[in-house]
């Protein structure tokens, strides 16, 4: 048993950690409440200030171990499942966070929170239809909220019922009128359903809620021009870290995608027999569609992508011997490797001239060096961004960059390389040498 005069330091030390989380000062709050679990490692309170700091902190493992012990002294807790469920969602462990949520709903049937959480969840893993019923659950129980208007809306987008997201986005705009990912969201919902002057209304609502939100500055020159050089970053990334989890079942299943075996086909008609590469690059790998194709005959194989979550499914994979998160210009050229191999399945619609790229690509490059990428077919001069926020590009052009960045153009072929709102899309499939040394 604790003595008296334990029990006096822990109450004050714990008294002491509340007072500081209240008030911000999270360090030291952080320290009074580990103080108070060397004395009362089952103190209930400072695990729970622990626990959330931990969390503010990214400190999963640290938030995790608190949370965990939690469950076990307050098992019908609705806030300890919550917070585990929401540590194991940070973790990207969603089976696990499902199962937390799960845990919460049982303690309180009527959490609209844990609801929208398991919702979120749901539709992460690729479950639209319960993650739609987790969230109108949410919403029935509490239609106050935007973010559950939202992501019941996202939910609807993934299902691919477009009509019922755009109300959604709506009614989430009701609530909070400079909500301005739910303006970016509304007007990519109008523009594929072919309303451009709705779509271009939402994007401007969109600025003017946040100026610096990237994609809506995107997609509203992809919408009213002028034609930018490339993309910001920040648009890119967020781009593939919100489309990751159906990436694979959106391209192959919906979009028909093919650009990876058009590159191979080529690769194969170029290379010699039985020749494989001892360093190939993967450069925008995604989860890995385009390095499946290549695996067998690559040594070495490497994935870059800017997008985290891609990277993440990538690796669950196993296709790469290596993968990093880098925009693809900045590795190009801050990289001491030499490859014998590029790939660029679908990379180049995401920039607009080509020059850096091309250039980053001979500073990798050994000599001789083979490089297969895919372009979407432009009829006029240099490139254009269309209003779908990719590039397009002319053949002359890209023949054009490539010579001035040391390449020889080995070949290049149309293709039908995906389909877009059930029309096929046309595009070119480029083979280059490297002449550099």
């Amino acid at each position: 048993m604790k003595s008296i005069w334990a029990s006096l330091r822990a109450k004050f030390a714990y008294n002491d950690a509340l007072h500081h989380y209240r008030i911000g000062r999270s360090e030291i709050a952080d320290e009074r409440a580990r103080a108070v679990l060397r004395i009362d490692p089952d103190h209930q309170g400072a695990l729970w200030i622990s626990g959330l700091l931990a969390i503010d902190a990214k400190d999963c493992d640290g938030a995790s171990t608190r949370f965990e012990r939690l469950s076990t002294l307050d098992p019908t807790n609705p806030e300890v499942w919550l917070s585990l469920g929401n540590v194991h969602r940070e973790r990207g462990q969603l089976e696990e966070s499902a199962c937390a949520y799960r845990r919460a709903l049982k303690c309180d049937t009527r959490c609209a929170r844990a609801h929208g959480n398991l919702g979120a969840v749901m539709n992460e893993l690729g479950n639209h239809k319960a993650a739609i019923d987790c969230h109108r659950q949410a919403i029935a129980l509490d239609g106050t909220l935007s973010r559950d208007h939202f992501n019941l809306a996202v939910a609807y987008r993934d299902a691919g019922d477009l009509r019922a997201a755009a109300d959604c986005y709506r009614a989430a705009l009701r609530i909070d009128t400079e909500f301005a990912e739910a303006h970016h969201n509304l007007g990519a919902i109008l523009r594929d359903l072919g309303d451009r002057d709705g779509a271009i209304a939402s994007f401007r609502e969109a600025l003017k809620a946040d100026p610096q939100h990237a994609s809506a500055k995107h997609l509203l020159a992809s919408l009213t021009g002028p034609t930018n050089s490339m993309p910001p970053i920040d648009y890119v990334t967020n781009l593939f870290d919100n489309f990751a989890s159906r990436f694979d079942d959106h391209m192959l299943h919906r979009l028909a995608y093919a650009t990876p075996q058009h590159c191979r086909a080529m690769v194969d008609r170029l290379r010699g027999a039985g020749q494989t590469f001892a360093n190939a690059i993967d450069l925008g790998c995604g989860t890995g569609l385009s390095g499946e194709r290549f695996r067998d005959i690559a040594d070495f194989l490497c994935g870059i992508d800017v997008s985290p979550k891609m990277i993440a499914l990538a690796r669950k994979k196993k296709i790469y011997d290596a993968t990093e998160v880098a925009e693809v210009c900045n590795y190009l050229e801050s990289t001491p490797q030499k490859f014998g191999l590029f790939i660029a399945a679908d990379v180049v619609v995401y920039f607009g001239d080509l020059s850096r790229f091309l250039r980053g690509i001979g500073a990798a490059a050994s000599p001789q060096a083979l490089v297969v990428f895919s372009t979407e077919k432009h009829d006029g001069t240099g490139y254009v961004l269309r209003d779908t926020g990719r590039y397009a590009h002319a053949p002359p052009a890209v023949i054009s960059w490539s010579r001035k960045a040391g390449f020889t153009v080995l070949a290049h072929e149309k293709a039908t390389i995906r389909r877009q709102t059930g029309e096929p899309v046309i595009g070119f499939i480029y083979a280059l040498r490297f002449e550099g040394s």
